[in-house]
């Protein structure tokens, strides 16, 4: 498999991580991110969204993105993008929960079983985040044979 891409390579991102409101507030960020923020839930963390925030900061819209924790709904409102916090489910916004009642979205392509965060995040960006690091177009033969078997080896799981 590849290394990374040249650009990835040349130039690393600095993640920044939020936790407050002050902090939070888009006056405070002194300008060497993205301009975009990722916001995830605040408290302990696990797998599920410290991998998603990593994969969403891989793409090219949330490339380094900030990361704001909270749960303060006033707060994620503003943000570009939310993982596992806040209870919806909306693509087209970039809100990526699992945790509401009725939740029932799957990987498909023969996989069944109900997606985290991170899962949600790899289903929509992992054939972009894949072609970006093998400098290779989304609809090229290895990346999808690739999308299915990260999915089965290290998302699923």
């Amino acid at each position: 498999m590849a290394s990374l891409s040249p650009a990835a390579a040349a130039s690393p991102k600095r993640l920044r991580v939020y936790s407050s409101a002050a902090a939070a507030d888009g006056d405070s960020l002194n300008g060497t991110g993205s301009g975009k923020r990722v916001g995830t839930h605040n408290g302990s963390f696990h797998c599920d969204e410290a991998l998603g925030c990593f994969l969403i900061r891989l793409t090219s819209q949330f490339a380094g993105a900030d990361v704001v924790r909270t749960r303060d709904s006033q707060i994620l409102d503003t943000l570009d993008a939310v993982l596992d916090v806040g209870g919806v489910y909306e693509p087209s916004r970039h809100r990526y929960d699992h945790h509401q009642k009725g939740f029932s979205e799957v990987f498909g392509h023969g996989f069944n079983t109900k997606l985290s965060s991170a899962g949600l995040v790899y289903k929509h960006f992992g054939k972009e985040i894949i072609a970006k690091e093998l400098g290779v177009s989304e609809d090229h033969e290895d990346v999808h044979r690739l999308y299915l078997a990260i999915y089965k080896s290290f998302v699923e799981v």
